[in-house]
């Protein structure tokens, strides 16, 4: 009766292993059958550099083989390959993290105000959809934002702001046609605010958002060039300040 017994929960034990084997195919399986999930550019490579912006430091290049910088005395030209972009699709089916972006590190318990002017070399054609002169502040992939001049699908240049928390979201401003503009984003600790300018002096808000970044932060440049062969933008008159703006519907410091 013993070895009976034995034999029955010997057998009966294989059979569980058995089971328990072919649910974690399964769900193996099932995990990754029809996957859309496409990501370019996994993490930001980055790389130590030594460039300066009317006065602002920017010491890290992130994504270096995908773009190159040239220093003027009031101006850095930044040259995207085609193919970059930063970008994670709200449906998490599409993810590209590739474009170079040259930044400072920042302290993110003080307030800050950044700002740069933005020529960004439109091209007329097709091609250039998308490609764009960007402000972005970021932590990491998952967590970051970006405010750009950019040419949408119908050849036009607009103002677009992108946040980033997991997923992208993408919200369309205004139309200009302006040869340059100037971007802001603003801090006092709680809430950052985008701005942008025609002049320098008198601001548009485009969004704010509780700031629920990191103590640590790099922020900065970045072009993109999605589609075009290369997308070139010139970025002068930056100034990096630690005080929030005095409105942040007006966005005057």
């Amino acid at each position: 009766m013993k070895n009976l017994i034995k034999s029955k929960v010997g057998v009966t034990a294989k059979i569980v292993a058995l089971m328990l084997a072919a649910n974690i195919t399964v769900s193996c399986t099932n995990k990754t059958a029809g996957t859309k999930n496409m990501v370019t550019g996994n993490m930001a490579k980055a790389e130590d550099c030594n460039y300066e912006l009317n006065g602002v430091r920017l010491t890290k290049l992130f994504n270096p083989d995908m773009g190159t910088l040239k220093q003027l005395d009031d101006a850095i030209v930044f040259t995207a390959k085609k193919g970059s972009d930063y970008f994670s699709d709200p449906q998490g089916q599409l993810s590209n993290f590739t474009a170079p972006m040259l930044m400072t590190e920042l302290d993110n318990t003080k307030p800050f105000t950044v700002t740069v002017k933005v020529e960004p070399e439109f091209n007329p054609a097709t091609e250039g959809v998308y490609s764009a002169g960007t402000v972005i502040i970021y932590a990491d992939n998952s967590h970051w934002q970006k405010i750009c001049y950019e040419q949408d699908e119908a050849g036009a240049h607009r103002l677009v702001t992108m946040r980033t928390v997991g997923l992208s979201d993408d919200v369309n401003h205004e139309i200009s046609e302006a040869k340059s503009l100037w971007l802001r984003l603003s801090s006092d600790t709680r809430i950052i605010g985008n701005y942008y300018s025609k002049d320098g002096e008198h601001w548009q808000l485009l969004r704010d958002y509780a700031n629920d970044y990191p103590e640590r932060l790099h922020i900065g440049i970045m072009s993109q060039s999605p589609q075009d062969s290369i997308h070139t933008c010139r970025y002068s008159d930056m100034e990096l300040v630690y005080q929030p703006v005095k409105d942040f519907r007006t966005g005057d410091l």
